[in-house]
């Protein structure tokens, strides 16, 4: 049978599938049928495909690999692309420099490397760097390094806003403001964003992220504005057609406001998002371990019916909260120590007492 049949078979199945664990099955297969070719475009528009469909969980694990295969044809076929292939391959380069770093697991050397080739393919291809200091400001946010985040901002915005500008960008500026205690300022900025019944789902999940970073802040500085907010989270959740496991990230920062406001309903999310957690990228799981401290630390035990893959899982569903903090707290502190000691600093530290100081 002719291969481009059999890869147009599997996309339909693909189309089928609500499960993005299960597309990414089918793209694999249908990735290894067209290198089996050696067919190009097959192969560039597959692996495309698969990235955009893992950004719907909480992993990392194919986007890396599928966009190296990508990098390496281009540098070895250059002519075989279009200006419009160019710029696809530079808007995805743009999210994976903004992936790299979430992994402790890669160097600052490697890290660095990243950011460095991005910028001169940018310069090579004519735009300008305004993308590039927008990864730079959130790396130094990541990093806890406030005034150099600001310093790229800044230039980010000197620049006009070009063909790799995103909306959900202005979080950025949120972030530093809610840093610095500006919660007046961060608010008044972050409603620009923040679109209540956005009709378009992209809206909405912008709109919701928005609005958990507000919610952390504010709980943690015990802020009552989080409790309006959280609660108005609450009803855009609920208007999302699927909670897909990108959705993490969100549940990530809501559980240590959930902890203190809800408790009932962080529990009630608890199995769904340690299903999710199962091989999530390293940032998420220290972001989720850590705020589910204050949650675990109030202790007794639980009847849950979780995922058996988790390491903790018992088959009588019936789990001790203490042993639960104790698991959590140990991976918390695992992903401190390889996080600071990857980026040469102690502001993962800082963030597990932040949260430990509260409980």
């Amino acid at each position: 049978m002719n291969y481009n049949l059999d890869i147009q078979k599997i996309l339909l199945e693909v189309d089928k599938q609500v499960n993005p664990n299960d597309k990414l099955v089918l793209l694999k297969r249908a990735i290894n049928i067209a290198d089996a070719n050696n067919d190009i475009d097959w192969g560039f528009d597959l692996r495309l495909h698969l990235i955009h469909c893992e950004q719907h969980t909480s992993r990392s694990e194919e986007r890396f690999p599928a966009f190296t295969w990508i990098l390496n044809v281009f540098d070895s076929t250059p002519d075989y692309f279009s200006e419009h292939d160019i710029e696809v391959i530079l808007a995805e380069y743009q999210w994976m420099a903004f992936e790299v770093y979430r992994n402790a697991d890669i160097s600052r050397d490697q890290i660095n490397a990243v950011f460095n080739d991005f910028a001169r393919r940018l310069e090579q291809n004519g735009y300008t760097m305004r993308v590039y200091y927008s990864i730079m400001s959130g790396w130094h946010l990541f990093l806890g390094e406030i005034d150099e985040a600001e310093k790229y901002i800044e230039l980010r915005d000197s620049l006009p806003r070009d063909v790799f500008y995103y909306e959900s960008e202005l979080i950025e500026k949120v972030c530093v403001e809610l840093v610095r205690g500006n919660f007046d300022k961060a608010i008044a900025l972050a409603h620009k964003q923040i679109i209540p019944n956005a009709n378009n789902s992209e809206a909405r999940i912008d709109s919701i992220s928005m609005l958990c970073t507000l919610i952390y802040y504010l709980s943690k500085a015990g802020d009552k504005r989080a409790d309006t907010f959280f609660y108005q989270i609450d009803e855009e959740i609920k208007k999302l057609p699927h909670l897909f496991p990108f959705s993490l990230n969100t549940f990530a920062l809501l559980m240590h406001h959930m902890a203190i406001a809800d408790p009932e309903k962080a529990w009630s999310y608890f199995p769904l998002c340690t299903e999710w957690a199962i091989g999530a990228r390293d940032l998420i799981s220290f972001e989720f371990s850590l705020n589910l401290l204050p949650l675990l630390k109030q202790g007794g035990t639980r009847k849950l019916n979780l995922n058996s893959n988790l390491p903790y899982y018992r088959t009588d569903g019936i789990y001790n909260v203490d042993e639960l903090y104790e698991y959590y707290l140990n991976l918390t502190l695992s992903y401190v120590s390889r996080f600071d000691a990857r980026n040469g600093s102690a502001h993962f530290k800082e963030q597990f007492d932040e949260v430990f100081d509260m409980i």
